[in-house]
């Protein structure tokens, strides 16, 4: 996750989660943010997506 105020975090899922994890993010109010997925075996990176559209911290509409 990227933010467009220079904040960039990870979630990673663990193994016993079959690639699901929940994650919560703490962000400022007003500001907007993307997503991109990755799947990361043996500190390899694998089906990596695209970056999303940016979103809207507060109401998720489009930046």
């Amino acid at each position: 996750m990227q933010t467009n105020y220079g904040k960039n975090v990870e979630c990673k899922a663990m193994p016993a989660a079959e690639g699901w994890a929940l994650c919560k993010f703490d962000h400022e109010e007003g500001k907007c943010v993307r997503f991109r997925l990755y799947e990361l075996k043996d500190d390899v990176k694998r089906k990596e997506t695209a970056w999303s559209p940016w979103y809207g911290t507060e109401y998720g509409s489009l930046c």
